[in-house]
């Protein structure tokens, strides 16, 4: 029988819809992954209805990791594009949601049960590497599903800054570090001579280990974080600086590209990325 759901019509084709492992166990949350990537996939080629319909089909229960957070960002891009107080309020219940789910998954310590208190963790980098895969993809989950929340409250409230951010920008940095550390020491193990001091972030081979998803999801991030910040007006930038904020557009837009697998040479993407950006 024919599936009612179309073809995965962007990056990964699939002759039908992804299967969905029934019921949800945490410990299988990759097996979600290419069922979440094609609902994403049918929201961006404009399949709505579709992409929500297989979203509501495959998670009714709304709490598996994956689909919380494609359900979260769908609906945060909704808010963003309509600004109706609606659809702002819709999203930013999904991905308060979000937050809950992803909390439930991630690693726990014994002072505040997240990376959140990483003022009182002695080595947050430490922390992180002990992790599992789950748990750092629930703690990326958690810090996107912030993130859009806090962009979301901005618009709709008009709040510019949130107690949230600091955590936000925590949780991104460090996950960034341990990206860049496990990928020096992979090129290190790599060459015939150990990494030289002026190595750069691009010179870095990037270590399989570390799955594509979640290293794309650090480095769009990272690279709306240092756009968004590097737009905000003079007096709100200072006080972004008192609080630890700093950003610049051109490593923002660095991160972008890196996501999304742009070279220099390729102008389309950043194009767009202008565009947007002007508007």
């Amino acid at each position: 029988m024919a599936s009612k759901f179309p073809a995965s019509p962007l990056t990964v084709a699939y002759d039908a819809p992804p299967d969905v492992k029934q019921p949800y166990n945490p410990e299988d949350w990759l097996e979600d992954t290419p069922a979440a990537s094609y609902t994403l996939e049918l929201f961006l080629s404009s399949h709505i209805k579709e992409s929500e319909a297989f979203c509501a089909e495959s998670d009714g229960g709304k709490k598996r990791l994956s689909f919380c957070a494609v359900r979260g960002f769908i609906e945060c891009l909704q808010g963003l594009m309509s600004h109706s107080s609606t659809d702002l309020m819709k999203a930013i219940d999904s991905n308060r949601h979000t937050t809950r789910v992803a909390s439930e998954h991630r690693k726990k310590t014994s002072v505040l049960g997240s990376i959140l208190g990483t003022a009182r963790i002695s080595s947050p980098l430490t922390f992180i590497k002990s992790m599992d895969d789950l748990e750092r993809h629930a703690e990326l989950c958690y810090a996107e599903a912030l993130f859009e929340k806090a962009l979301l409250e901005i618009i709709h409230s008009g709040n510019s800054l949130t107690l949230n951010m600091p955590a936000i920008v925590n949780i991104y940095y460090y996950l960034n570090e341990y990206i860049k550390e496990t990928d020096s020491a992979y090129t290190a193990s790599q060459s015939t001579s150990s990494l030289s001091s002026s190595s750069t972030v691009d010179e870095l081979l990037e270590d399989p280990v570390i799955d594509a998803h979640f290293r794309s999801g650090v480095y769009l991030g990272m690279g709306v974080y240092n756009i968004v910040f590097s737009l905000l007006p003079p007096r709100l930038a200072y006080l972004g600086n008192v609080f630890g904020y700093k950003a610049d557009r051109g490593i923002g837009l660095k991160f972008l590209m890196r996501a999304g697998g742009w070279e220099n040479e390729d102008g389309e993407p950043m194009v767009g990325v202008g565009l947007h950006l002007f508007l």
